[in-house]
């Protein structure tokens, strides 16, 4: 059984490890966003703890008693959201995507990885495992430099 509350604290942490070392965001209430940059737009941000990483796993949505709803990118998408960063915590890697182009991929090639569910109390996630060498080719280089830090 995965604990939503305790997934959340470790997301948390990962949230500020994100904005403290890029101070130029602006962090948000992560309703619908996490950060907003001036230029960039909006970023919802993923922390995985998992180590060694090898795949990214991504939320396709979440079903509960209320229904389902979309979850990761696809919500991201729904809200608005211009950037999906998904960091590994453990090798302080982080791979930017394009939320709509993402989602797009997703729908594409969503048939060729394993689907995995996440129990909860009250809910239950499911999502893909892709592998990272997959993925990352769909990542863009980090549009945060040194540029637009200062």
């Amino acid at each position: 059984m995965h604990y939503f509350g305790k997934s959340l604290k470790k997301g948390q942490s990962g949230e500020l490890r994100f904005h403290q070392q890029y101070p130029i965001l602006t962090r948000l209430n992560g309703r619908s966003h996490d950060f907003t940059h001036p230029t960039l737009g909006t970023i919802e941000l993923k922390s995985d703890f998992y180590a060694p990483p090898k795949n990214f796993f991504i939320e396709l949505r979440v079903a509960s008693a209320k229904g389902d709803k979309p979850g990761g990118p696809f919500q991201a998408l729904n809200n608005g959201t211009d950037w999906f960063v998904y960091q590994f915590m453990a090798t302080k890697e982080q791979y930017w995507f394009n939320t709509k182009e993402l989602c797009a991929w997703l729908e594409l090639f969503k048939d060729k990885f394993p689907q995995r569910a996440v129990h909860n109390p009250g809910c239950v996630g499911f999502g893909l495992l892709i592998p990272i060498n997959v993925l990352q080719s769909v990542a863009y280089a980090n549009p945060i430099d040194s540029t637009t830090q200062s």
